[in-house]
């Protein structure tokens, strides 16, 4: 569909523009139309929710900047079209926050691919888990925690992974209602199946 630019409302008088209901004067002021950046911007917003898509449902707030403006992120996230994950990575409201996904979000939360580990990798797995709001990921030569995600550092070989729901998963480091009474932060909880 074509755009069509809207009816001047501006007039030029004296080298400034004045609205033509009246006003006062706007030195400078240059009107743009409305439609000039409408295409540029169906595409770029195209484009990011094609990023959301292959990422399995997230996208980092670097990558939604492609598209949208600060005030339009926010927008989504307080009409609740989007739902913060971790830092600087959210997830469209349509996405289940599976294991899957946290682990993904963890990875692009902190710029490197995670490996799922203790009840995370778990509930990857289909074991039956402790319910937490924490998810648990390793990185080797990096250990951070933020809300609702912890990092924990430890070196990983090739046999201690492998992958699950197209992303990896630490055989050495789980925790499930079979070898433990607790989650990893020491609480109890509900078992919980499955996760993928």
């Amino acid at each position: 569909m074509l755009c069509r630019a809207p009816e001047p409302q501006f007039v030029e008088v004296r080298g400034s523009f004045v609205h033509k209901a009246g006003g006062y004067p706007q030195a400078g002021l240059r009107p743009t139309p409305m439609c000039q950046s409408l295409p540029h911007s169906r595409a770029m917003n195209r484009a990011t929710a094609d990023v959301v898509r292959t990422q399995g449902g997230v996208i980092t707030r670097s990558q939604a900047l492609q598209g949208y403006t600060p005030e339009q992120i926010r927008a989504r996230l307080a009409g609740g079209r989007w739902v913060r994950v971790f830092r600087g990575v959210y997830r469209a409201a349509s996405a289940e926050p599976t294991a899957r996904l946290r682990v993904v979000a963890a990875g692009l939360s902190i710029g490197t691919p995670a490996t799922a580990c203790l009840h995370t990798a778990a509930e990857l797995h289909g074991f039956g888990v402790l319910e937490s709001d924490t998810t648990h990921v390793i990185a080797e030569g990096m250990h951070l925690r933020q809300a609702g995600l912890v990092v924990h550092s430890a070196a990983l070989r090739p046999a201690d992974r492998c992958r699950t729901s197209g992303v990896a998963a630490a055989w050495r480091f789980m925790a499930t209602t079979h070898h433990c009474g607790t989650t990893a932060s020491g609480t109890t909880g509900s078992p919980r199946r499955g996760g993928q």
